[in-house]
């Protein structure tokens, strides 16, 4: 899910707006909260090109923004 995603980000004939990314971010780091690190990594390095690593890069990291760390 997480590939197909950015390969429709990246693809120019495909038009994802912004509200729509919007309305998957939840879901899409539900996805992400399933990986672990190994697993983000082996995608990463098997499945994408050099766009979709940098997208890649760019949800993990407003996943980890979100994420919950349980301090406070």
């Amino acid at each position: 899910m997480i590939q197909a995603y950015l390969e429709v980000l990246n693809d120019p004939l495909c038009i994802l707006p912004a509200d729509i990314r919007r309305e998957l971010q939840p879901g899409l780091f539900v996805l992400c909260d399933m990986l672990n690190e190994h697993t983000r990594d082996a995608l990463m390095v098997s499945a994408l090109d050099a766009s979709g690593k940098a997208a890649m890069k760019s949800l993990w990291r407003e996943y980890e923004k979100q994420r919950y760390t349980g301090k406070g």
